[in-house]
């Protein structure tokens, strides 16, 4: 599958965006005949889809984007062609997919969304239950001072000083 835009290469260095507008081929085989495969099929063209043959020394162009294809040459002797693209600078369009093509991009979507959700939810819930550095050492010093707090009440003896522990604040997450 080829991109529909393309990042092209200036003369003065630098990268521009660009967007395919015109297609074409340039056919160079003799003698080709539609039972050798190869075929440009035109699924856009007005009536249904048409089949253009490869005849030799001729051209075929047109806009893109266009839905079309190119069928498998049957059997050994090669056809020979050259294609290009017309560009113009920026982005002309978004590729239209097929009907298939949208709902697998759809699907793939949903599920990138979905997983991204649950992904989300379980970093939310570890947060929940596990607290961050500031407030373990927070935590840890509560307790030491819970901890003091009881050893110099059970144990301070008359006429000696408690000693006070102060708790610095931190800086949260």
């Amino acid at each position: 599958m080829y991109s529909l835009t393309e990042q092209v290469l200036m003369d003065d260095g630098s990268i521009q965006l660009c967007s395919r507008t015109i297609a074409c081929i340039y056919y160079l085989t003799k003698d080709w005949q539609a039972e050798y495969g190869g075929e440009l099929v035109d699924l856009e063209a007005h009536g249904g889809p048409k089949v253009h043959v490869p005849q030799y020394n001729s051209v075929v162009m047109f806009r893109v984007p266009r839905w079309h294809e190119v069928r498998p040459v049957i059997g050994d002797r090669p056809r020979y062609s050259v294609f290009g693209w017309f560009l113009e600078p920026g982005k002309l369009y978004d590729l239209n997919v097929s009907p298939h093509e949208q709902q697998q991009q759809q699907t793939q979507q949903r599920d990138a969304g979905q997983q991204d959700m649950q992904q989300a939810a379980a970093r939310s819930k570890r947060k929940e239950t596990r607290p961050g550095k500031a407030e373990q050492m927070q935590l840890k010093a509560k307790k030491q001072v819970r901890k003091q707090k009881t050893k110099s009440s059970s144990k301070t003896p008359k006429g000696k000083k408690e000693k006070a522990v102060q708790i610095a604040p931190t800086a949260a997450n």
